[in-house]
């Protein structure tokens, strides 16, 4: 597991429940399907087979980028499946699996999803004469796994309220709510897996407040702050909802924009430099303007190749005179040609 795929792990709790629980589902029903085989079993074993299978696909399109969600939704109508399927194999003794299931559901998909996943699998199974001897034990059969879904249910409810709070504490920059480093690594990481698989346009944009150290000086590190708060406003009302703006560090800022030709990323940008050239202001009104370097992701393997780009562009923005948008690859203006020739002599 590389450096990138551990960090998805450690700060994706449902990535790496559904991982977990897929890798023992495969390694315990692997098995099955061999001795199945082995002995004659083979529709038996072909069934193990095509579960083991649907669950190693979706392990596998769940880490190459896909949606973490939707990974978890198919799990969940695997298990429902191979639960029903379980105990009408097996009569009483894989009705035990049910109890597992009804927990594990809620633990890899909206509480939605996993409710529904367990009303299917007790309505299923009490509606079928041959797996209860008499009304009783159908009785209680319902009772009880009533009574264990709906506890995995509120532990689910209690665990998932507690888990947003702590994402957004440690994946958001506490004085302005945007996104922070965390978060920008985990999601840079994300998107260079996803544009491997899809090969969709991505751009990535450094923003840095111009002549900031002026505000903290003038009016103080109070004042300072507002100005951050205001620009990351500002920046999020002129970014899509698919867009992520995250802090960098002090007042710079990144932007990454998804599924965005170079034609719309710099139409974005240049929008965003004038709405901030147009609305961001200090307390004695003087206007705050932002220097923006932006980079097409490319043939990468590490995201920071990418940024760096990005930090380069922003480099030459800021030699063009602040308050411009730089995007990595375009040609020199007339006073970096100069600059470049001095440099060469």
């Amino acid at each position: 597991m590389n450096s990138a795929m551990l960090e998805r792990f450690r700060s994706n709790l449902q990535l790496a429940v559904i991982s977990v629980v897929a890798a023992l589902s495969m390694l315990w029903i692997s098995p099955f399907a061999v001795y199945r085989f082995a002995n004659g079993q083979l529709l038996l074993g072909a069934i193990d087979s095509v579960i083991v299978l649907l669950i190693g696909w979706t392990l596998v399109r769940m880490w190459r980028g896909g949606s973490v969600q939707q990974a978890g939704l198919i799990m969940v109508v695997v298990s429902t499946a191979s639960c029903i399927l379980v105990s009408l194999m097996f009569g009483h003794q894989g009705l035990l699996s049910a109890y597992v299931t009804f927990t594990t559901n809620f633990m890899i998909t909206e509480r939605r999803y996993a409710l529904l996943g367990n009303s299917t699998i007790l309505l299923v199974l009490a509606s079928l004469p041959t797996l209860f001897s008499e009304g009783f034990e159908r009785v209680v059969f319902l009772a009880t796994g009533s009574c264990v879904s709906m506890s995995a249910f509120l532990f689910a409810q209690q665990a998932d309220g507690q888990r947003q709070r702590l994402e957004a504490l440690a994946s958001h920059d506490a004085l302005t709510g945007v996104r922070n480093r965390l978060s920008m690594h985990a999601d840079l990481a994300l998107a260079l897996a996803a544009h491997s698989r899809d090969k969709k346009p991505y751009g990535i944009a450094m923003l840095d407040l111009d002549r900031f150290k002026r505000v903290n000086d003038a009016f103080g590190h109070e004042a300072g702050d507002r100005v951050l708060l205001d620009f990351a406003r500002i920046a999020e009302a002129n970014c899509r909802k698919r867009d992520r703006l995250y802090r960098f560090g002090g007042e710079e800022f990144v932007l990454l924009l998804q599924d965005t030709p170079e034609s719309g990323v710099r139409t974005a940008l240049d929008k965003l430099r004038a709405a901030v050239a147009a609305e961001l202001r200090t307390p004695d009104a003087s206007a705050v303007t932002v220097s923006i370097g932006a980079a097409m992701l490319g043939n990468e393997i590490n995201w920071p190749d990418w940024l760096a780009r990005a930090d380069s562009a922003l480099y030459r923005a800021k030699g063009r005179g602040r308050n411009t948008v730089v995007v990595d690859g375009e040609p020199p203006d007339a006073a970096e040609a100069v600059d470049h020739e001095r440099r060469g002599r």
